[in-house]
């Protein structure tokens, strides 16, 4: 059974939550995403048709009388409505100061299409018209990240007031399920800083390419090309750049970060040594 969720939310109540919660609230929708259940964000304005006498007339507003705008909808497939109640109770108008209305579809044409398209309309899976990808062999070269690591090493000039200062910390790698994207968190200390984040490694086989996403707590959001030769990959950024080298029996890596300022004259920032424990 398909069920129409519309999803109503003022964008004041979203802004008041904390950015973790606003994130926290987002992944359910990728969780819907990842179902292969249809979720799309709408524009609050609306126009309302109407052609009671056969000839259409249109007027700015919506039909439905409500306080909230409606913020978006999804047409989830589940086998009763409790199910669906389960999946959008975490999303963000249902928890953000708004309300999700759940409506069950009574027939839909699965196999409608546009003219001159063949586009078919069934368990739409995301906003993208891609071909469905796979596991390919250079994504298992990130295996070599995979695991628990203890870090230490040394800040250099390009750490600013903490140079030449002492690193230890930890990082961790792991395959996201699916077994595309490798995510990575770690957690350094260094004098009395601190440096944690999040960020996420994978392979575009359109693009033959790999890169790296990271987030932190400094604020910084950072994208890295990553390149891989033999036992060495080398991440090039605007800002940083990195060079990472693995032993041939993967349980020690030395990391080397620079930084630039002009995006030509670049100093070190840290070296780091990770060795495995798990």
């Amino acid at each position: 059974m398909k069920y129409l969720c519309l999803a109503y939310g003022d964008e004041k109540d979203w802004k008041a939550l904390t950015k973790y919660e606003q994130e926290e609230l987002l992944a359910q929708d990728e969780v819907l995403r990842q179902r292969g259940d249809l979720v799309a964000a709408v524009e609050t304005t609306a126009t309302i048709v109407r052609a009671w006498d056969g000839r259409p007339t249109t007027a700015d507003g919506t039909f439905a009388n409500s306080r909230i705008p409606l913020a978006g909808f999804s047409i989830i497939e589940a086998d009763d409505e409790e199910e669906v109640i389960e999946l959008i109770a975490d999303t963000p108008c249902a928890r953000a100061g708004g309300a999700v209305e759940v409506r069950p579809i009574a027939e839909m044409n699965d196999s409608a299409t546009v003219a001159g398209s063949t586009t078919n309309y069934e368990r739409v899976s995301s906003d993208t018209t891609d071909e469905t990808p796979e596991v390919l062999p250079e994504h298992h070269r990130l295996d070599v990240f995979v695991g628990k690591w203890r870090i230490t090493g040394e800040n250099k000039a390009g750490a600013g007031k903490f140079a030449n200062t002492k690193v230890t910390g930890e990082e961790t790698y792991e395959w996201m399920p699916g077994g595309f994207f490798v995510e990575n968190r770690w957690d350094r200390h260094f004098g009395d800083g601190r440096h944690i984040g999040t960020g996420f490694l994978g392979y575009d086989a359109m693009a033959d390419q790999y890169s790296v996403h990271a987030f932190d707590n400094l604020g910084f959001m950072r994208t890295y090309e990553a390149t891989p030769r033999g036992n060495r990959w080398t991440y090039a950024g605007t800002k940083e750049r990195a060079e990472i080298s693995f032993s041939d029996d993967g349980k020690t890596m030395t990391i080397h970060w620079d930084v630039t300022q002009d995006g030509s004259k670049w100093i070190p920032l840290c070296d780091l040594t990770g060795t495995k424990v798990k």
